[in-house]
Parts: C-alpha cells; sequence; structure tokens
C-alpha cells in the first residue's frame, strides 16, 4: 500500500473514532475530549447514598471512586497518618464504629481491616453479609456461597460465635442483640449476646417477620394454606394466630399479602397489607356480553380507558393498608381504592389518609381531595379539609403528634389541627414572605398555578412548632396558631437575595440543639456555602463559608442530568458520630469534585485530590446578565475554553432546558451524548456553550422563549471572541420544543439539533402517552402553559406550534427521536420531519430502536455524538461533510454501512 493512502487511511480512523491525539499533538500537550476520556474518566460516587462512611472517632473515611467504564474502587483512608487501603470493584463497604471496615470484592471475598492495626483478613466464598454495630459491640453474620446456606456469625474480634444451616434469610436487629434467621426448621431467633437460641415452632412457611420494640414478640405471615398473621411470644415461647383470611373485615375481599408487616411503637398494633382476592370482576348490567372486544370510553371516566387498561395488572396487585389491635384482634381498614396512607400516628391511636388522585386529570376536573383523620382502633373516620385543586401537600403529624398540618394549595398556607381541643388554625397568615412555590418542577416557570410549599418542615425540639421555608427564609411557626411566626434567619435571605435551607435536623447538629446547620445559595452571584442560625431568636444568620464553589444546595429548577458526580443535591454534608467533624463534597467548573474535611466550615482539608481535567483541554465559566424587554434580568452560563484567545471568534452553541444558572460553579462530567450535547465535549474542541435561562408569559410561551433568545443574543454580540455567524442550538425534551420554536422565528442560528421535542402543541393536546397519561395538562398548565382551549383560541396554539411556522425556517435541523420514547411521541418528530421535508427545508432525523426518551445503550450514545458532532462541525466549523448527511443510508444498508466517511464527491448536503 502506498504510504500516502496508509496515512489516509490512518487519519479517517482516527478521526470518526475521536483517538487521543486527533490532531497529533505532542505528548505533553493537553488533549481533547475523546471517548477513551469519557470510557477512564475519575469521579467521586457516594457510598450507601451518602457522601462518604466515616467512623465515629472521625478518623478514618470509606469513599467511592468510579473509573468511567474501567470499574470502580473503594477506598479505606486513614486521616490523621494519610495512608489508605484501596479494594478494585469493592462494594458494600461499611465501617463498624471505630474499630473495623469490611467490604465485598470480586471473588466472594468479604474483607475485615482492623482499624487499629491495619491487618486485612479475607474471608472467602462470602456471598452476602449484614452486621449490627451498637454500643460499642459489633457482630458480623455472612452466609457462604455454597449450597449449604451456611451462615456463620462472629464477632467484632473475629471470633467464632455460632453457624446456622439452611439459611434463607438473616438479619439483625440491633437494639434487641438479635440475629432473626429463617431457615429449612423455621425462624430462629438468636440472642448473641446470652448465647441463646430459640426456635419458633410450627414457623418452616414463615416469612416477612417482624420484632416489637420491646424485644419480646415476633410476628410473621405464615404462607399455608389460608395465610395467617401469627404473633410469637418470646418470653412465654407461645404463638398465637392474630387473623386469618377469615377474619372478619378480610375474608370477602381480600386475601393477607407477604409484604408491609410493621409494629406500633408500643406493640400493641400491627399494620398490614391485603391484597385483592378477585381478580377479575364480575359485570353489573343484566346482559352478557356479546363481545370482549369493546372498550367504551365514556366522558364521565374519571380515569381514561387507555390508563384503566394499562392499570389493571397495577390495580390487581395493589396492596393496601389494614391494622390489628392485638389481644381484641380488631381489624381497621386504612386504605382502599379511593384512600391512601399519608401518616400514621401510633400514639393517638390515629393515621392520616388522602384521597387517591391522578393530578394529570385532578386540575381540570372539578372533583375534591379530601384529608381524613382516621381511627386505628375501628376505622372511623373524620373529614378535615376537602378541597378543589390545587389541593394540599406536605401533610404531617407533629413530634408530639398532638397536631396534624398540612399545606393548603389554594391559600398557600400551613394549616394545623389540635387533635385534643378539635380546632383548625391557619399557622402561617403573619408570615411576610411566600411559602408556596408554583410549580413542582421549580420556578423556572413561573405563570404555572400548581401551588405546592417550599417544604423543608423540620419538628422542632420539645416545642408545639414546625420550622418551614419561604422563598429565602425560615420560618418558625406556632402550631397553636397563638404566637406570631419568627423569621429564624432575620430575614437577611430576603434583604440579600440568599437562600437558606437547613442542612441538617436540629437533633444532629452537631452543635447546641438550639442551633441550626443551614446551607446557603446566593441567588445572584450563585456563591454557596455554610451559615449558623442560633437560638431560633430571629436574628441574622452567621456566615461561616460562602464563596465559588458548590458544596450542596438544591436548585429551584430541575439540571437534568443523570450523572450523580455532577448532582449538587447529592454529597449531603455528614458528621462523625463522636467527633465534631464532617466531610462536605467540593467542586467548582474548573476543579473536579473531590471530598473534604472541616470542623468549622471554615477551613478545610482535602481528603480526595481528583483532577482528571488537567490532562484535557479543559473550560471555565462565566455568568452572562442581559435585560428583557419587560425591564425583568436574565441570566446564563457561558462556558469558555481555559486557554481562550480573546482574538480569536469561536463557534458557540446553545443549550437549555427552562433554567440552569444555578449550576454555574457545577463541575461538568464529560460523557458521551445520551440527550443534550456534553458541555465539556464540545468546549474541548474550539466551541463555547451558552446555556441560557427561559422565563414564561402564560398563553406566550414562544413569544417568551424568542425575546429570551433576542435579548440574549444582543448581549452576546458584545462579547468579541463570540461569532455570532456561527451559531447552533441543541435541545431535549422540552429543550427541544424550545429549539423547535426558535428556528421558526429566528434566523440567526447556521444550525439546530433538537432531540424529542414538541412540534404541534395542538396534537400534543389530543394525545396520550404510552399507558394512558392524558397530554392536555402540558398546553393547559405546564411546560407549554397556554392556559385557553384549543377550540375557543386556536390561534394561540398555532402560535405556539412550530409545525405551522415551517415555511419559516432558514436553519438546517438534526432531529433525534425514538418510537420508545414514553415522554414525547414519536410522530411529534415525523410531522415536523415530514413538513419540512415537503418544503424542501434541510433537515435529517436519527431514530435508535429500542430507545426512549433518551438514548442509553453505550453504542448508540456513541453513534449520536458522532453524528452531532460531524453535523455541528460543518455547519459552525466549515469541516467537510459525513455521507449520512449527503446522501442518507438506505433502509437496505441498515447496520451495514454508517455512512460517518466524509464525502469528497458530493460535499453539500
Amino acid at each position: 500500500m502506498p504510504l500516502a493512502l496508509s496515512m489516509k487511511a490512518l487519519f479517517v480512523c482516527v478521526l470518526f473514532f475521536f483517538v487521543p491525539f486527533l490532531s497529533f499533538q505532542s505528548f505533553s500537550q493537553k488533549k481533547e475530549i475523546d471517548k477513551e476520556a469519557c470510557d477512564k474518566w475519575q469521579s467521586i460516587e457516594e457510598v450507601a447514598g451518602q457522601a462518604c462512611l466515616i467512623s465515629n472517632n472521625g478518623n478514618f473515611v470509606a469513599y467511592h471512586i468510579n473509573n468511567g467504564n474501567k470499574g470502580s474502587d473503594i477506598f479505606l483512608k486513614n486521616l490523621p497518618t494519610q495512608k489508605f487501603l484501596r479494594f478494585t470493584n469493592g462494594y458494600n463497604p461499611v465501617i463498624l464504629g471505630d474499630r473495623h471496615f469490611l467490604v465485598q470484592i470480586p471473588g466472594d471475598t468479604l474483607v475485615i481491616v482492623d482499624l487499629k492495626t491495619m491487618n486485612t483478613e479475607y474471608l472467602s466464598s462470602v456471598q452476602s453479609y449484614t452486621y449490627s454495630d451498637v454500643s460499642n459491640s459489633s457482630y458480623i453474620a455472612y452466609k457462604l456461597n455454597d449450597t449449604s446456606e451456611t451462615v456463620i456469625l462472629i464477632d467484632a474480634g473475629h471470633q467464632y460465635v455460632h453457624r446456622f444451616s439452611h439459611v434463607h434469610e438473616f438479619n439483625f436487629e440491633p437494639s434487641c442483640h438479635f440475629l432473626i434467621l429463617k431457615s429449612n426448621s423455621g425462624i430462629i431467633c438468636y440472642q448473641y449476646r446470652k448465647r441463646y437460641i430459640q426456635v419458633v415452632p410450627n414457623s418452616e412457611n414463615a416469612s416477612n417477620f417482624i420484632y416489637n420494640k420491646r424485644c419480646n414478640g415476633i410476628a410473621y405471615i405464615d404462607a399455608g394454606l389460608n395465610n395467617r398473621l401469627i404473633l410469637h411470644d418470646l418470653m412465654l415461647n407461645k404463638s398465637i394466630v392474630v387473623l386469618d383470611n377469615n377474619s372478619l373485615g378480610i375474608k370477602n375481599e381480600f386475601i393477607l399479602s407477604n409484604a408491609g408487616l410493621k409494629f406500633s411503637d408500643d406493640g400493641k398494633r400491627i399494620f398490614f397489607k391485603v391484597e385483592k382476592k378477585q381478580k377479575f370482576w364480575l359485570g353489573t348490567g343484566n346482559i352478557k356480553p356479546i363481545t370482549s372486544d369493546v372498550n367504551v370510553w365514556s366522558y364521565k371516566d374519571k380515569i381514561l380507558q387507555e390508563r384503566q387498561l394499562n392499570e389493571i395488572s397495577d390495580i390487581d396487585s395493589r396492596k393496601y393498608t389494614f391494622v390489628v389491635t392485638l389481644f381484641t384482634n380488631r381489624i381497621a381498614q386504612l386504605e382502599s381504592d379511593s384512600l391512601q396512607l399519608e401518616a400514621g400516628s401510633e400514639r393517638t391511636l390515629f393515621a392520616i389518609l388522602s384521597t387517591r388522585m391522578d393530578d394529570n386529570e385532578f386540575y381540570w376536573n372539578k372533583e375534591y381531595r379530601s384529608l381524613y383523620l382516621v381511627s386505628l382502633t375501628d376505622g372511623k373516620k373524620k373529614l378535615l379539609f376537602r378541597s378543589k385543586y390545587p389541593g394540599f401537600s406536605s401533610v404531617f403529624f407533629s413530634k408530639d403528634q398532638k397536631f396534624v398540618i398540612w399545606f393548603n394549595g389554594a391559600e398557600m398556607h400551613y394549616y394545623s389541627y389540635n387533635l385534643q381541643s378539635d380546632s383548625l388554625k391557619n399557622i402561617s397568615r403573619f408570615v411576610g414572605e411566600s411559602l408556596s412555590v408554583k410549580n413542582q418542577r421549580g420556578e423556572a416557570a413561573k405563570m404555572i398555578n400548581k401551588e405546592y410549599s417550599f417544604g423543608g418542615i423540620q419538628r422542632v425540639y420539645k416545642a408545639e412548632s414546625i420550622l418551614v421555608y419561604g422563598n429565602n427564609d425560615i420560618w418558625q411557626l406556632d402550631l397553636n396558631g397563638r404566637k406570631l411566626p419568627v423569621n429564624v434567619t432575620g430575614g437577611y435571605g430576603q434583604r440579600h437575595d440568599v437562600r437558606f435551607r437547613i442542612l441538617t435536623s436540629i437533633e444532629k447538629v452537631g452543635h447546641k440543639s438550639d442551633q441550626l446547620l443551614l446551607w446557603a445559595f446566593d441567588n445572584k452571584t450563585k456563591q454557596n456555602g455554610f451559615w449558623l442560625a442560633k437560638n431560633l431568636s430571629g436574628s441574622d444568620p452567621t456566615k461561616l463559608t460562602m464563596d465559588n464553589y458548590a458544596y450542596y444546595f438544591e436548585p429551584r429548577a430541575p439540571i437534568n442530568s443523570v450523572n450523580t458526580a455532577e448532582d449538587p443535591t447529592r454529597f449531603k454534608p455528614i458528621k462523625a458520630r463522636n467527633a465534631d467533624v464532617f466531610v462536605v463534597r467540593r467542586m467548582n467548573a474548573e476543579e473536579a469534585a473531590n471530598l473534604f474535611l472541616t470542623s468549622d466550615f471554615k477551613s478545610f482539608s482535602s481528603i480526595t485530590e481528583l483532577s482528571p481535567q488537567n490532562d484535557y483541554e479543559w473550560l471555565t465559566t462565566k455568568r452572562i446578565d442581559w435585560v428583557l424587554p419587560n425591564g425583568d434580568q436574565a441570566e446564563g452560563i457561558l462556558h469558555l475554553p481555559e486557554n481562550l484567545d480573546s482574538n480569536k471568534q469561536y463557534p458557540i452553541i446553545f443549550n437549555y432546558y427552562e433554567r440552569r444558572s444555578e449550576c454555574l460553579n457545577v463541575f461538568r462530567i464529560p460523557e458521551l451524548s445520551g440527550h443534550n450535547i456534553n458541555i465539556p465535549w464540545y468546549v474541548s474542541r474550539g466551541y463555547l456553550v451558552f446555556e441560557p435561562d427561559f422565563y414564561y408569559k402564560r398563553g406566550k410561551t414562544a413569544q417568551s422563549i424568542i425575546e429570551t433568545i433576542n435579548a440574549a443574543i444582543s448581549q452576546l454580540r458584545r462579547i468579541p471572541y463570540v461569532n455570532e455567524k456561527r451559531m447552533g442550538l441543541q435541545g431535549q425534551s422540552h429543550g427541544g420544543y424550545e429549539t423547535n420554536v426558535i428556528i421558526t422565528k429566528t434566523n440567526f442560528f447556521a444550525a439546530a439539533c433538537e432531540m424529542a421535542g414538541y412540534s404541534n402543541v395542538v396534537s400534543e393536546y389530543g394525545s396520550i402517552r404510552p399507558g394512558g397519561v392524558n397530554n392536555q395538562i402540558g398546553p393547559d398548565l405546564d411546560q407549554r402553559n397556554l392556559g385557553v382551549f384549543p377550540w375557543d383560541h386556536p390561534e394561540v396554539f398555532i402560535e405556539n406550534s412550530p409545525v405551522f411556522h415551517i415555511n419559516n425556517i432558514t436553519t438546517p435541523l438534526l432531529i433525534v427521536h425514538n418510537r420508545k420514547d414514553g415522554a414525547v411521541l414519536f410522530s411529534q418528530a415525523i410531522e415536523l420531519y415530514l413538513g419540512m421535508r415537503r418544503m424542501n427545508k434541510k433537515v435529517w432525523l436519527l431514530e435508535y430502536d429500542g430507545e426512549g426518551h433518551s438514548i442509553t445503550r453505550e453504542n448508540n450514545k456513541l453513534d449520536f455524538t458522532i453524528r452531532m458532532q460531524q453535523f455541528f462541525d460543518y455547519y459552525l466549523k466549515g469541516k467537510s461533510t459525513p455521507r449520512w448527511m449527503t446522501q442518507g443510508i438506505p433502509a437496505y444498508l441498515k447496520g451495514k454501512d454508517s455512512g460517518l466517511e466524509y464525502d469528497s464527491i458530493n460535499p453539500i448536503p
């Protein structure tokens, strides 16, 4: 082969598979983000749903490092000595007090590390394990991975305690010092401190066993011929049948379920679940059905027939909560087809029920949602509150269980009901700011009239009061309604536009009981940090740390990230049980997330030191502010190359979804694209990426989008390194709809890619999603938010539907949509594609078999990533065109010809 030809072939291979050194960079130069970088990118992952594990004395931490597609590692680090152990692909880690660390590793091996000596022991052939760690007494039980189903119990000193054979289930009840096992011989209760073993007689068919807090009773379901609820007295070694399928209140309609057993706190009642006995309902009419092939849709149906048909199996398997009072065996039904359990109160013998409601229908159908107080002894109900849409939320009992509290969505206030005096009070009427967020999705769509509280309800220790959130501040409310509300943060939040939220509950703060540790977020600067509120007296909180990092906060709008490593709502700071030290996660756009140790939230020492970005062309961020036509301030994030040449002009891609500006200091993880463009990927290749926030007016969604875009472009044009002639768009889902709107009402953009977006709000209004979910809520009051009917104001629907404005499109469009999309129907893409094709507009449609609203399979994500970059590279950088754009790929070549190579014969698409 001629040298020139072989080099050309090599270049093509390198180009399309994004091998490192794409531009033949020297070894010392930083590289572009590519697939190899994504595959091996290191990031911090949570451990057991928290930032890490920490020993009681704060001297040891265990943390999880994800190595992309290369696996992961669990690290155990001694903080005073900085020495560590690494366990490749380790899982199920735990730190027992200050003495031992356990982790499983591949090969059915359980590792036990003595934290005092760092000696390591390996137990082989371990299938699973559990542990008890109470009052400086630790025990470990593990099951062998063999046919004997043997469970071995050892103490923390690795001393053998007992061995059990043929065990199917096992778990500790630490407060009772029990190891409970289910074996071939039935339930075994082993009191490991006393080395006393007790076998529950006739319990061979037992399942779902539980134990009461007094440690003297076990309850379980005997899954024999006639399911029975059995209570066994461990003191008397005697069992009684509490009820069975033939008990009054169960026998006609229900059978005992195998799940959901729970003792009340005082051990006098047992909550249990039942399910429907009759799976196929008898008809109520007198005429025998002629056919079973007809579905009758009626305007009186509260749930669409399509949804009903999809929910038949769910309804048949639905489980309902009952409660039985022991020794009287009186049964009370709590849940039904129309009622669901909100909260239970064992001390006052009551529970709270609410009406089962489909929010997709509730907002318009004039039904009432009710809130009931129900007796746990006889099931009698008392109506507490009844309301049409928007109903209520945040229902709970007070800490002393003397009050029921809920948020009235219509009035946007909290109410309390006093169980003793039978009195109802509005307890927030004198609060000086809004307590309601107008939309579950956050504040991006300000005009949506769903009313939900900001939440954050905390029960104050030994006080008949609660703490709730306002827009920025925290309020203490008197449950009796006699005392005026207290602004716990002194109004500092409202005065300075800083959002305060409680980081830890008042009992676990690690400080005095009258102090609250808070996280804070500056809504303007996007700074994040920690503050201390003292005495709940209403004085200004004390700043501990507030800077340009993301530690922990909850954005008011969804961030649409599936990667926990860049999610600011994860990695909540945790405290050592017996030491005033915390572990926090810290990051910003330029610094990868790492774990830090702090005792005062002012100084931080690093635990991990990940910096994978140092090897690659990385990015920095800049907040961009502009003014909307109505005078309101708007903002967004501009992502820039770290080595930006201000004398050069860069192509720019707009990427968006409602609001994202709060994530200014969030570190973005390089990944293949499954929905939106990956920002590090594009910035490392010489693009700017801009994330504008959108602000909507009801009924004028499209107009609001265009006003935001036009004003943002006017601001960006003032930046000399922004190439206004090389601007692109990309968005997914609602971001895809925004893309479709923009290209039909502007001609600023050289290329656009939309994924899974709506194109026709008229057909959206007349459609249902797979599973029977009514799509009318979207145009009525959700993201399209038009607020009128199409038959009353068709012009509003037409104005906000991109398919009716296809004739205005001048921007080439790449559509990505999949047939199994359960959120936005595939037909929305087809309407837009067919219309543009009919008008001879430049449009391509990528459809991936078996994928849904986003792309999840690795090969499909790689394919999408490559094609989308080729598309933007051609229109925004003037690079060559791939053959799939110039000629397409015939169906008979599907899976045989990628069309990814450049077309040198017909280079113009």
